[in-house]
């Protein structure tokens, strides 16, 4: 059993425990508010344990109880690792192993707390003033990175003071800071002071940058207009990686650093990235969701005409960029594969756009650069 299949058993097998409730004829009210709730499982960096918070309602006090679980991977009894009142969540292991970061609410304000896998006291990371809202192990593990709201400014801690706690429907919000935090100084440095909300991030493996998700306002409206931002740790510099309407978001470096994935919408980033018309993009995306994968790859079938593309006109395309380039060119080019297919009459017609997706398809790279393929490529 592969530990993903492992992982969507052991998710199934808490998730099923209303069943015999459901077998009784239905949720109660009561015990449909009762119900404890998963979330936030992640994986040992060998792979043996799995942590995760396990959260309880109270009814009696309209609260939740939040604690830290671990689980053998290969399955075995649960292990509570953390019993504190309060609310403890998002569980993230170190590099090594040999801890376990959480927020934790123990102590009033959400901070960042570190414990052994093995158990003992939790031990208090940072003192934020306004409480952290994620947080994130650098790749080395000794700092970690948090989300916080700003500090607020002696107008709003006077009125705090005195308790005057009116809120105006769309206007003051509090944009979120991006800190660093020192094991070994045990010092936290504000990195990123953008006026907006922060909502994900991603270390650079050589733990230089951090990438994240920067949206302007916590509306909702605004969850469309995310970006991904990169930080530089060392100048304190911040870029846009795309210039894109959005939402951009969920910022994944590649393991070495090369690339980053980001969850993106919209057809001018695509043909940015692709380099393709917008109209490629969308009559490409309209055939996905309507034929499916193999119609979007290639063009349609117009009537009257044979298809630009069939299976045998794709392997020989294929096999014709694999070998070297026409006598005088050094290099094929995407214009050039659909002119000498033509030539050597593989195909009536085909377009740049049929000629890159084709490529792409069959990861034939760079497919990005000007010269496509290079000869002698296998």
């Amino acid at each position: 059993m592969t530990m993903t299949t492992r992982m969507l058993a052991f998710t199934a097998g808490l998730t099923l425990v209303s069943a015999p409730l459901a077998a009784q004829g239905g949720l109660t009210p009561e015990q449909a508010t009762g119900m404890r709730q998963l979330s936030n499982v992640r994986i040992s960096p060998d792979g043996r344990w799995v942590a995760y918070t396990l959260s309880v309602p109270d009814l009696k006090t309209s609260s939740m109880d939040a604690d830290i679980w671990l689980v053998p991977a290969q399955g075995g009894a649960a292990v509570r690792l953390t019993a504190a009142k309060g609310m403890d969540d998002q569980p993230r292991w170190s590099s090594d192993g040999r801890w376990i970061g959480f927020v934790s609410t123990r102590d009033g304000k959400p901070q960042v707390y570190r414990i052994s896998p093995t158990g003992g006291e939790a031990e208090k990371l940072t003192d934020s003033k306004t409480g952290v809202q994620s947080f994130m192990w650098a790749p080395e593990g000794n700092r970690l990175a948090y989300v916080a709201p700003r500090d607020p400014t002696p107008a709003e801690e006077k009125k705090q003071k005195d308790k005057d706690d009116a809120i105006v429907v769309d206007q003051g919000f509090i944009a979120a800071r991006l800190s660093v935090f020192d094991l070994g100084t045990r010092k936290a440095t504000e990195v990123v002071r953008g006026d907006y909300q922060i909502i994900g991030m991603d270390w650079s493996p050589d733990g230089k940058q951090i990438a994240y998700t920067a949206m302007p306002t916590p509306r909702a409206d605004d969850s469309r207009r995310t970006d991904v931002m990169i930080v530089d740790l060392a100048s304190g510099t911040t870029r846009k990686l795309i210039d894109n309407d959005g939402p951009d978001g969920a910022p994944s470096w590649s393991p070495d650093g090369s690339w980053i994935a980001f969850e993106t919408k919209g057809p001018k980033a695509i043909s940015d990235v692709v380099d393709c018309v917008t109209a490629t993009v969308n009559r490409v995306g309209r055939r996905y969701l309507e034929l499916g994968l193999d119609h979007a790859l290639f063009e349609d079938q117009r009537p009257g005409q044979t298809p630009l593309l069939n299976s045998r006109e794709n392997q020989r395309i294929i096999a014709m960029v694999c070998g070297p380039p026409p006598e005088g060119r050094a290099t094929w080019t995407t214009q050039l594969i659909a002119e000498e297919a033509v030539k050597k009459r593989i195909c009536q017609r085909v377009s740049r756009e049929t000629i890159r997706i084709l490529l792409l398809s069959h990861d034939l790279k760079p497919w990005r650069e000007k010269n496509v393929v290079r000869g002698g490529t296998r």
